[in-house]
């Protein structure tokens, strides 16, 4: 995510992305909005990563 942040930040014109709102936030003042936002997004990543691990798996066992 934040290795693209300049790239996104140059490319995203007035629009917001993730990246850009979590990095105006920090720089703007640090507030619990910042943290947990942070925290949902690498939540669901995970989740999203044990789901196709869980699909894989079950797809050699059975095959």
């Amino acid at each position: 995510m934040w290795n693209n942040y300049y790239i996104g930040s140059y490319l995203s014109g007035a629009q917001s992305t993730n990246t850009t709102w979590i990095h105006g936030r920090m720089t703007q003042g640090f507030t619990p909005v910042v943290p947990a936002v942070a925290s949902l997004i690498f939540y669901v990543s995970l989740l999203f990563v044990v789901v196709a691990f869980l699909v894989e798996f079950r797809e050699e066992v059975s095959g």
